[in-house]
C-alpha cells in the first residue's frame, strides 16, 4: 500500500516501531510530568493495539510516524513570508492554528467546510493531523493571536 511489506510473524519492524514510539514519548515527558507518569501504561496499551493491526494498518502507522519525523505534511506548508511563517493549508493563507481554534470553540468539520467552501474534508484531516502532532506550536500561535 505504501511501498512497505511486513512479515506475518512477529516482526523486527514492529519492535523497531515500538522502540521509536518509546523515544518519542520520552521527549514528551520533558514537557509533561503527567505524561511521564502514564508513559509505561500508554506504551503497554500501544503495544497491545499494534500487535492486532493488519499489515496494511501497520504500514499506515509507520507512514504517519515517518511523516511526522520528517516534518513532511501533505497539504500543509510553511512559507516564511506567508502568514508569518505559520503552517497553512497548501495554496491558501489559512493557518492551521486558526482552524484549530475554531475546532476548540466547538465548530464542526461540516461548519468549517461551509465557512471555507474551497477547502475539502482531506484538507481538514491534514490540518487536524498536523495540529495534533505540533500541539506546542499551535498553542503558541493561538495565544500570540489572542494577545494581538
Amino acid at each position: 500500500m505504501f511501498g512497505l511489506q511486513y512479515r506475518l510473524a512477529p516482526s523486527l519492524e514492529l519492535r523497531q516501531f515500538l522502540s521509536l514510539t518509546q523515544k518519542i514519548f520520552a521527549k514528551i515527558t520533558v514537557y509533561s510530568p503527567i505524561a511521564k507518569a502514564i508513559l509505561p501504561m500508554l506504551l503497554k496499551e500501544l503495544e497491545t493495539q499494534l500487535l492486532v493491526l493488519t499489515p496494511s494498518e501497520k504500514a499506515e502507522v509507520l507512514r504517519l510516524l515517518t511523516q511526522s519525523l520528517n516534518h513532511s505534511w501533505p497539504g500543509i506548508t510553511k512559507t516564511p513570508d506567508v502568514c508569518g511563517g505559520d503552517a497553512c493549508i497548501a495554496k491558501t493563507r489559512i493557518p492551521v492554528w486558526l482552524l484549530e481554534s475554531f475546532r476548540r470553540e466547538g465548530s464542526s468539520d461540516s461548519e468549517l467546510l461551509q465557512f471555507y467552501p474551497h477547502l475539502s474534508a482531506a484538507d481538514l484531516v491534514n490540518v487536524w493531523t498536523y495540529a495534533d502532532a505540533h500541539l506546542e506550536e499551535i498553542e503558541e500561535a493561538i495565544c500570540k493571536n489572542e494577545e494581538a
